[in-house]
This record gives structure tokens, C-alpha cells and sequence, in this order.
């Protein structure tokens, strides 16, 4: 599998999927596996040209094209996207540890976890990475060997630092990362010479947390003897980074059937309460990642009777 990034310098870039998959190879490591399972050779050989029609349909409906490199019969996935300026990690990273920014790429790469949820998605397996890898090597195939991916990432500037990766010699702009299925190791290559490998994990983690917010105010307000309803008003602790902030409310201490209230301002006002009885509240922050996930900070309760 070929995985390439090219970064623009306005934030917007383009990505390039290669994925190839050698008929013969991936057959013969089918039949492998029936085989360790005690499956007999007339056994093996009676499902094998079912395989091969198994295979060819589902690689098709993925949208792969046959393709003869070096003699052998293959199928080749290729896909290529524009990304948007300020979407290189939403598109490109994902859910996966790490960050694209315009000098900077990280991202953690643990193939093994990769394979093994992409296995159980497909075929409910159950089996951790260390049950793929031990059964593979059982039935005399190396995962190393074969599977190989190659990750490239190109920038608008000359790369200055990396880790597991190298300089493209006739491109500096460039950096290749070569893996093994089994690796589980952080890919990092920088233009910025200010920035490392720890203080791009640091950035990851700032990006991914948020502060709990402080509740600064959380009085009850006088109630007329004509109003059927209370009021409390509340005034949180801007937090840094927040693009707003979640109230919850409730009677019971569980916070169960509680009424939930997203605000932007660090000031709100509880209002249709029930008179002279004890309210629970909690808030928390809430901001958007690099990623276009929502993370918010653990909840700050407190809690406040109405007036009668």
C-alpha cells in the first residue's frame, strides 16, 4: 500500500491511496491458513477456484482494476482526493493519532490495530493483533513480508527533522516512512526547526483536552409571590480554547432525566425551576480538534435551592 500527502502552503493539499494486491500471493496465504485449521490438501484444493471467484468479485465491487506487474496478476485500488484548506488532518489523519499542519506532520501509527480492526469490521473475527500474528506465522506466512506500506509527505518547504522517516535525496521537500504490519511507532517529519517529536505529541494532547470550567456564580433568585416558577442564575469561568459550554440541570443527584442547555456566553439564566427545591447543575467546555471531533473537559457540578 502507497499512502502520499502533498501539503500546500495555504493549508489545502492533495492525497494519493495505491493500494495493490497480488492474486497469487493472497490466495496462496488463504490456502495456507484452511491448511493450519486441519483442513485436508483435497479439502484445500476443492475451495481454492472458489476463492479466486470470491476474491475477483469482491476486489471489483471495491472498485479495483486488474493490473499485470512483473508477470503476476494483480488488483489495484487507486483513489485521489483535494483536500480543503484547514482539512488536511479531518481527511487525512482521521481518528488516528496525529496532525497535519502546514510544516508539520504527525501521526501515530499502529499497523497492527489497523489490521485488526479492519479484519474484525469484515469478517467479525475477534482476534487481537497478537492472535492474527501468531496464527499467520502458524500457517507459515510472515505479516512483514506481506504487507508493506510506504507513506510519503510532501511540503511546500525543505523537511529539517525527522523520525522514522527519510529524506527523499532528490526532492528535500519530501519524506518517506516505510512500515512493517507489525509496526507501532510515531511518524514525524517538520520544516520548522522549532518544532520536535515530543512537542508535536505535546500539541496532539493540548488538542485533544480541554480545562474544566470553574462555576463562578450559582445563586438562587428571588421568586414574587405572583411567579409560579424559579430562577438561578450562573456564570461560568471562560476557558481557553472553548467555543462553548454545555449546562446540565437536574432535581436528582444523578443527574437522571437531567435537562441539557449549549450555550456560548459564560452566563445563563435556569429559569422554569420548581419553587424551594434543590437543583444539581454541572457544566463543561467544549471546543472542536484538528480533527473536526468535539471534545469537552469533565463536568464541574454544584448545586443550589430554588427561593420560595
Amino acid at each position: 500500500e502507497e499512502e502520499s500527502v502533498k501539503i500546500n502552503a495555504d493549508g489545502s493539499g492533495i492525497s494519493y491511496t495505491n493500494v495493490t494486491i497480488d492474486e497469487e500471493a493472497c490466495i496462496d496465504a488463504m490456502l495456507k491458513l484452511y491448511k493450519s485449521m486441519g483442513l485436508s490438501d483435497e479439502e484445500v484444493s476443492a475451495v481454492e477456484p472458489m476463492l479466486k471467484s470470491e476474491l475477483a468479485k469482491n476486489f471489483k465491487e471495491m472498485g479495483a482494476k486488474e493490473a499485470t506487474i512483473n508477470g503476476k496478476k494483480c488488483y489495484k485500488i487507486e483513489q485521489t482526493q483535494s483536500i480543503k484548506k484547514g482539512n488536511l488532518t479531518k481527511d487525512v489523519i482521521g481518528e488516528e493519532e496525529g496532525y497535519i499542519t502546514t510544516d508539520t506532520f504527525y501521526m501515530k501509527a499502529n499497523i497492527g490495530k489497523m489490521l485488526e480492526e479492519t479484519m474484525n469490521e469484515t469478517g467479525d473475527t475477534g482476534m487481537s493483533t497478537a492472535d492474527m500474528t501468531a496464527t499467520m506465522k502458524a500457517a507459515g506466512i510472515d505479516l512483514d513480508s506481506a504487507i508493506k506500506i510506504t507513506v510519503t509527505v510532501e511540503f511546500p518547504k525543505a523537511v529539517v527533522s525527522t523520525a522514522n522517516g527519510t529524506v527523499d535525496a532528490s526532492n528535500k521537500n519530501k519524506v518517506i516512512f516505510n512500515l512493517k504490519a507489525t509496526d507501532n511507532k510515531a511518524l514525524f517529519a517538520t520544516t520548522n526547526a522549532k518544532v520536535t517529536l515530543a512537542s508535536a505529541r505535546a500539541k496532539y494532547k493540548a488538542d485533544n483536552t480541554i480545562k474544566k470550567p470553574a462555576i463562578k456564580k450559582l445563586k438562587a433568585n428571588k421568586v414574587s409571590k405572583k411567579a409560579k416558577k424559579a430562577t438561578v442564575s450562573l456564570k461560568i469561568g471562560k476557558v481557553s480554547g472553548a467555543k462553548k459550554y454545555q449546562v446540565q440541570y437536574s432535581t436528582k443527584a444523578s443527574f437522571k432525566g437531567a435537562k441539557t442547555k449549549t450555550i456560548k456566553k459564560t452566563t445563563y439564566k435556569l429559569t422554569k425551576l420548581k419553587k424551594g427545591t434543590k437543583y444539581y447543575v454541572r457544566v463543561r467546555a467544549v471546543k472542536t480538534n484538528m480533527s473536526g471531533t468535539t471534545v469537552t473537559s469533565k463536568w464541574t457540578k454544584k448545586s443550589v435551592k430554588t427561593k420560595k
